[in-house]
């Protein structure tokens, strides 16, 4: 072959080789970029209700995992995909999450051995352990995780036989929500058993109608000396001297008033549902990204007494509230502001405190939360806000339980948002006033630019 030849065969050959060369390098970054997304796994979810997104306590709990957990669940047919998309969502916080999908319709006898019976049963291992769930989803497997790595049984007491909110009524979403997070809920009646104190009891007293006996009493001094904890959620205006004594000994007080607020209120709100945007500095509310919402709220106080150790206001009204005592004015309407008679914001709504240990017993005194709100936590207002956080937050730092001290994800109903009416009013200045001015302001000096061009 002579040089010409050889000269026009490799210019017919040099642009598929620098084909050749550009699909390998293509190739070749491709795989490396999805060597780095597996590695440095991150994402973008802009779903409505989160569905991709652990909450930070999920997150918080699986990071501290000491041992490996293995999840076995029997799916149905077109299920594998969306049960793998879950458990990835899970290693993505921790490596020591292992999975296994066995089809159930294909493997009936394994099934039985596990005791399986529908669908999506999951057996979740973790060291000698095991636990059985209905379906793998984000509430049931944190629930496993506590229940199965902290070996403690917490229980949550409500107090019942003076008119309290029931757990299986009013209260239904708490006592799920406790239950989520591996608390075992139970009702009392103080005069007819005594309950066991222990660290990891809280005995919940919300919003009594009635005030308790002198044995109730009795057996409330009882158990919070021995360990136990208590928390008390009033309503304004609650009178309960017997109570009210009780909490005065250990430095407590009801203001007998109620909370207004026309400013940092819910839109469409009378003033009586303040926000309460003012957290103490602590592990109980530093993640808290939004205020509370308190209906109908009364304020309190904290003095000294011999029996108070670490006591601190847990949360406040804004600046722009103000408390007032006069309940037949109020129930007139059109109630305003007294100088001298009615107290300035901020007002304190909740508080906490713990007992000094008794002189001769082995262990300390238990810890006690105060409430200016009951219906805070009522099914209807449990998820506004930051009210669930606060009080399961609460309810976790009483038994010690500090790994479940977080923000929890928001259950989605509807795309609606609260706002307040400081919020409302610049939303209308801005879209009713600025916007329109501003595009007035460009019509007008585009004309004059045209008319000076002329």
């Amino acid at each position: 072959m002579n040089t010409a030849a050889r000269r026009s065969a490799r210019r017919r050959l040099t642009p598929w080789v620098w084909f050749a060369a550009s699909v390998l390098l293509c190739l070749g970054i491709a795989a490396l970029l999805e060597i780095i997304a597996y590695e440095r796994n991150q994402r973008l979810d802009l779903t409505p209700a989160e569905d991709y997104t652990l909450s930070e306590q999920t997150r918080k709990v699986l990071r501290g995992l000491e041992r490996e957990v293995e999840f076995v669940t029997f799916y149905k047919g077109g299920d594998r995909a969306r049960h793998e998309e879950f458990y990835r969502l899970l290693r993505i916080s921790s490596p020591l999450v292992k999975y296994r999908l066995v089809h159930l319709d294909g493997n009936p006898a394994q099934a039985k051995m596990h005791g399986v019976t529908t669908y999506g049963q999951t057996l979740v291992k973790l060291g000698g352990q095991s636990l059985l769930i209905s379906q793998p989803s984000e509430e049931t497997v944190l629930n496993a995780l506590v229940r199965l790595t902290s070996g403690r049984v917490k229980t949550m007491l409500f107090s019942q036989g003076h008119g309290e909110q029931d757990p299986k009524g009013g209260y239904s979403a708490l006592a799920k929500a406790l239950g989520n997070e591996g608390w075992r809920v139970e009702t009392v009646n103080l005069a007819l058993r005594e309950p066991l104190a222990d660290p990891l009891a809280v005995l919940l007293v919300a919003a009594p109608q009635r005030d308790f006996l002198e044995l109730e009493i009795k057996r409330l001094e009882e158990f919070l000396q021995q360990g136990g904890n208590l928390v008390f959620l009033f309503e304004p205006f609650s009178r309960a001297p017997r109570l009210e004594a009780f909490l005065a000994a250990r430095g407590m007080a009801l203001g007998h008033d109620i909370i207004v607020d026309q400013t940092s209120k819910i839109l469409g709100d009378d003033g009586l549902a303040p926000l309460i945007p003012l957290f103490a500095k602590g592990p109980i509310t530093e993640a808290l990204g939004s205020p509370a919402v308190f209906p109908s709220a009364c304020s309190i106080t904290m003095t000294d007494a011999e029996l108070n150790h670490a006591a601190q206001y847990l949360a406040m009204s804004a600046k722009t509230s103000w408390a007032t005592s006069r309940k037949s004015d109020l129930m007139k309407g059109g109630i305003a502001f007294q100088e001298g008679v009615d107290r300035q914001g901020p007002l304190p709504v909740a508080g906490l405190t713990s007992l000094k240990k008794p002189e001769g017993a082995e262990k300390p005194g238990g810890g006690l939360a105060l409430f200016g709100d009951s219906d805070f936590l009522s099914n209807s207002f449990l998820e506004v806000m930051a009210n669930k956080d606060l009080f399961l937050n609460t309810a976790n730092w009483l038994v010690k339980d500090q790994i479940l001290i977080s923000v929890r994800k928001p259950q989605y109903r509807n795309p609606r948002r609260h706002m307040t009416h400081t919020q409302v009013t610049w939303v209308f200045v801005i879209c009713v006033v600025l916007v329109p001015l501003a595009a007035m302001l460009a019509g007008g000096l585009v004309l004059g630019y045209r008319k000076w061009r002329g």
